[in-house]
């Protein structure tokens, strides 16, 4: 079957070296994701060890959609019933490119109708109904290819991040700039703009080899088809964490909040006692001695207006003067709106990626800091 990994785009190549490395054969990469070949219990292992992604979807089929009985007369020969038992609920969400109707409304109301006919038939008797299966529909063109979320909730909500700060980063989204930035476990880290914490913990269950979906039963172990006993053997090996790397991630900010935040995630990630945490100042640049080279990862505010833009030059400038002689010989990965805006931390930055955060373009820009 196909394993569709979803990503904010512009994060392809990151997700795919990823899933690559985990599941040790090729991936395919197209526009807002990754594919690989696999089955259910590849699928299942996704769920719980990829750390990038937002989605893991199954698919289901493709059909053709050049009319909207034509998408649901296809929908309603696919396999549903290997997928999803009979009276469940489904909830069916599309998405229409270049499509002939323009309604994205119809073309889920008309999958949702194929799938309610293809899956009648005896209810199985459940102590709870199962939870309602969710369903994309993505037509391009003349063709729709219909696929199931595996993975259940979004996958960068790993329970512990409850405390928030201004302009956050999600926690699949904090994995993949720190594995873009190339940073490993038992390199230095250093987040001194922290904000809620979540490079720094993201960090820390790297370095403990922690699954970060260990918490949760994804949908996809509950499909008729999903063979048995294979959640148990998934479950056996992620209950514990592997073999621990003893990484120094020294994590700061201004904000007060920020810092109580963070501390309150990382206790309920618990990471905290792998965090050096404590409340600095990055602009005041008589900053304490942390060690030997390794990343810093900065987070700073973006400013969306020409205003706010002209004064983040000068904070930007302010930022850059503190990081060099805070760290000294470190690498640094930093985001911003453009390269210019990037080079006021550092002149001559390199841009790795480009994606967006909360709706906003940014860059994920890196270079070396003066010795």
């Amino acid at each position: 079957m196909e394993i569709f990994a979803a990503i904010t785009p512009g994060l392809e190549p990151v997700v795919a070296e990823e899933i690559r490395a985990l599941a040790g054969r090729p991936v395919r990469e197209v526009p807002g994701g990754v594919c690989i070949d696999g089955d259910l219990e590849d699928a299942a292992g996704l769920v719980l060890w990829a750390r990038t992604p937002a989605h893991i979807r199954v698919r289901l089929g493709t059909v053709k959609a050049r009319s909207p009985q034509e998408l649901e007369a296809g929908a309603r020969r696919l396999p549903w019933k290997d997928f999803v038992h009979p009276g469940q609920r489904i909830d069916v969400s599309a998405t229409l490119k270049g499509a002939r109707f323009k309604r994205s409304d119809v073309a889920a109301l008309k999958v949702s109708q194929a799938a309610a006919a293809a899956l009648r038939g005896p209810r199985l008797s459940h102590r709870r109904p199962p939870p309602p299966q969710g369903v994309q529909v993505r037509i391009v063109g003349h063709e729709a290819t219909i696929s199931l979320n595996a993975g259940g909730e979004a996958l960068h909500r790993r329970g512990y991040r409850l405390a928030t700060a201004k302009a956050p980063i999600r926690e699949n989204l904090g994995a993949a700039l720190l594995l873009a930035a190339g940073w490993v476990p038992g390199a230095p880290l250093a987040d001194p703009m922290c904000g809620a914490g979540t490079f720094s913990i993201e960090a820390a269950l790297m370095a403990r080899d922690r699954a970060p979906g260990r918490d949760r039963e994804p949908p996809v172990v509950g499909w008729p088809s999903f063979p048995k006993g294979a959640w148990e053997r998934l479950r056996r090996e992620v209950r514990k964490d592997g073999q621990r790397v003893r990484t120094p991630i020294f994590t700061s900010d201004r904000d007060p909040g920020a810092v109580r935040a963070t501390r309150e995630n990382a206790q309920r990630a618990g990471v905290l006692d792998d965090l050096r945490l404590t409340r600095a100042d990055l602009t005041a640049i008589d900053g304490p001695e942390i060690g030997p080279p390794g990343l810093v990862i900065l987070n700073p505010p973006y400013g969306v207006r020409v205003a706010d833009q002209q004064r983040l030059h000068g904070l930007y400038r302010r930022l850059g003067q503190g990081l060099a002689a805070r760290y000294p010989g470190w690498r640094l990965a930093a985001l911003a709106t453009d390269k210019a805006l990037a080079g006021r931390l550092l002149p001559r930055m390199e841009q790795l990626l480009t994606f967006r955060n909360g709706g906003i373009p940014l860059g994920l820009y890196v270079g070396e800091l003066p010795a």
